[in-house]
């Protein structure tokens, strides 16, 4: 199932796993203009985020995937700053609603904020921003004062 949802949101998968004559559907599912990729983060990729990578077991799926998708668009586009990535934003800002993901979500941005790349550091300052004000301070304030 997470092969389809990447490919929604536009991420290059592997249909390695995936059955020959369905390989041909997924790449229709494809976003093809700005519109429907803009369209597609904001509807599918929290979906992603919360409901297939938030699932138990599978935070370290989740850490890795958010990394991930904060060093790509912030190495296409730039620092998060600008209004062409607020439905990013927004999808990590849903993420925020359940608590057992504090913890990954501030890992995952304090890993930005000590990058050597100074686009990541504005992003994940940016993103600490604007998530903080609903996240755990006690989860937030501990895991800043460990590392």
């Amino acid at each position: 199932m997470l092969p389809v949802f990447l490919t929604v949101v536009g991420d290059n998968v592997g249909t390695m796993l995936v059955p020959f004559n369905f390989e041909a559907r997924m790449r229709c599912l494809k976003p093809r203009t700005t519109v429907a990729e803009r369209m597609a983060v904001m509807c599918v990729l929290p979906l992603i985020l919360a409901g297939i990578l938030g699932f138990h077991g599978r935070q370290a799926q989740l850490a890795e995937y958010l990394r991930s998708l904060i060093l790509r668009n912030t190495l296409k586009h730039g620092a998060w700053t600008s209004s062409h990535t607020s439905e990013l934003i927004d999808a990590v800002h849903f993420l925020c609603i359940f608590e057992e993901h504090h913890g990954t979500i501030t890992s995952v941005l304090w890993e930005m904020v000590v990058s050597t790349i100074a686009n990541v550091k504005i992003t994940a300052t940016s993103l600490l921003k604007v998530l903080i004000a609903y996240m755990d301070m006690k989860v937030a304030s501990h895991k800043f004062y460990l590392l």
